[in-house]
């Protein structure tokens, strides 16, 4: 079984996809190096990451697949399933073939893995940008910290920086160790496995309470319904909800 090894970096996986091209050869698997579980029936290959392979073959999709394709490719690469590189690459591939046909291809062997994933990174998107939850720190940043499944942090710096434009903000992934910054000008990534965080200005912590006394005073005991709640809000969310952190 032929496994190709990479960087787990998107540019990483592009390049893998060049030297199929270039050796004419299709591997049965691709896997980031850091989870690399070796057998015995494997030929590994490890891929080197070159920037200039990689924009060749990102070209390539946008000219060959559209730019749909490209805006596929980064939202479920961002997905947390060790065989999402697998399954692109089988999916650029075939579209490499067809073109734009590709986008109609939602239920084959190829085309379903990547759909699904797609979908499930774009609902965690919508739902991190309804329940994420910020909190004043002393020094006037705005921090919130979430804990998705995929790491959907990229996907969401574009919506809060044009709606906190004027106010400088952290998003911190505890799952993924991904931090977003926000400036007040541009937003940046970095990855980290620990903050060192001010605490909560005096004004915040008021403010939580009152949110909490007006989250708890709107309830309606008679239709109390906990099961449609973590239906509509599933738990996982709850430990960085102000408004539910005490239940």
């Amino acid at each position: 079984m032929l496994t190709y090894t990479y960087d787990g970096t998107l540019e990483g996986l592009l390049c893998c996809i060049f030297v199929i091209y270039e050796c004419h050869e299709v591997p049965d698997e691709i896997v980031e190096e850091s989870q690399l579980q070796f057998s015995f029936d494997q030929q590994l290959r490890t891929i080197e990451t070159r920037l200039d392979q990689a924009d060749r073959v990102w070209r390539g999709i946008g000219r060959r697949i559209g730019s749909g394709a490209q805006l596929k490719i980064r939202g479920v690469f961002l997905a947390s399933d060790p065989q999402k590189a697998t399954k692109l690459c089988r999916w650029v591939l075939k579209g490499f073939k067809v073109g734009k046909r590709i986008y109609a291809d939602i239920t084959s062997e190829v085309g379903e893995p990547v759909e699904a994933l797609y979908r499930r990174v774009a609902r965690e998107q919508n739902q991190m940008v309804q329940f994420a939850r910020f909190e004043q720190k002393e020094n006037g940043v705005w921090f919130a910290r979430i804990k998705p499944e995929h790491s959907v942090v990229p996907l969401i710096m574009d919506h809060f920086a044009a709606r906190f434009n004027i106010q400088p903000f952290i998003i911190y992934d505890e799952r993924h160790h991904l931090a977003g910054i926000y400036d007040r000008q541009q937003w940046y990534l970095a990855q980290t496995g620990e903050l060192n965080l001010p605490e909560d200005s005096a004004e915040e912590i008021r403010y939580q309470e009152l949110w909490r006394t007006f989250y708890d005073a709107i309830a309606i005991k008679e239709r109390f319904n906990p099961k449609l709640r973590q239906n509509l809000l599933p738990k996982r969310f709850w430990g960085n909800m102000t408004e539910l952190q005490h239940i």
